[in-house]
């Protein structure tokens, strides 16, 4: 079993129908491209926004988000011969993207139809594709002997033509990745951030407050206390006049008193009897 090279490669495509739309000059070393066709399905973050479309001349270009599913399908219908094994991908360049296939990598012998692809967005962004882009590669190897027409493939793939209801039915669900989850992460850092944010300022309007009630505790206390030794040294010096007031009047009332005694004393002090013998 072996890959054919370009010649040989070109010689089996020419001489059957194993691509309807073979163009000679489009084969490529071992492979062939095939394209894009118009009819895609895109999973959506919102199940109400998942749903088929397809490409023309109005909307020729498909939008994969990060994180999300496309089921996409060739443009070329392809007919498997019974001696050779297909085998498919999708291109570099678009793999360089982040658009990886995660269906089947190889086309039986005795398959007919389009094929399809089920390619995940593992990139950070966007994968945008062109309508009519050559987006997969198709390579061909001979086997040891043809399968027998009774072991050919002839599964409910065979023929297939568009997109089904049960094609989507499989993709259904949330997908989850590492960009859907950096995602979360990210707006719940976002909401710690803002929750963190909203306590200090709290805790700071707390401390503002403190403080300001302290300060005016403070100084209420303060005047109050320098209000109170003002009343009381008002109040002394209102006590020392006053006690000097009473002592001078006690002193006063004191001399008065002592003038008047002296006074009267001498008043009343009898008069010396008369000399009886000098009347003689």
């Amino acid at each position: 079993m072996s890959f054919l090279g370009k010649a040989r490669l070109k010689n089996l495509l020419g001489s059957s129908s194993i691509i309807d739309t073979y163009v000679p000059k489009l084969v490529e070393g071992a492979s062939y491209p095939l394209t894009l066709a118009d009819e895609h399905f895109i999973t959506s973050f919102n199940s109400a926004g998942s749903h088929k479309r397809s490409l023309d001349d109005k909307i020729s270009q498909l939008v994969i988000p990060p994180g999300q599913v496309a089921l996409l399908m060739t443009h070329e219908r392809v007919s498997i011969p019974t001696d050779i094994v297909a085998f498919i991908t999708v291109k570099v360049g678009i793999k360089w993207s982040g658009l990886v296939n995660i269906s089947g990598f190889h086309v039986d012998p005795g398959f007919k139809g389009r094929l399809k692809f089920t390619v995940f967005n593992a990139g950070a962004s966007n994968v945008i594709l062109d309508r009519g882009q050559k987006c997969f590669s198709i390579m061909f190897c001979d086997l040891s002997e043809a399968v027998p027409g009774e072991n050919a493939y002839d599964g409910k793939f065979l023929d297939q033509e568009s997109i089904t209801a049960t094609d989507i039915k499989r993709l259904e669900g949330e997908f989850i990745s590492p960009h859907l989850l950096r995602k979360e992460f990210d707006e719940v850092k976002s909401r710690l951030d803002k929750a963190e944010k909203i306590a200090g300022e709290a805790v700071l309007r707390r401390n503002l407050f403190i403080t300001i009630a302290l300060g005016l505790l403070i100084t209420t206390g303060t005047i109050a206390y320098n209000g109170w030794k003002d009343a009381r040294a008002e109040e002394l010096i209102i006590e020392k006049a006053v006690r000097e007031e009473v002592e001078r009047a006690i002193e006063a009332q004191t001399k008065h008193l002592s003038v008047t005694g002296a006074t009267r004393t001498t008043t009343a002090q009898p008069a010396s009897p008369p000399d009886t013998a000098k009347r003689q």
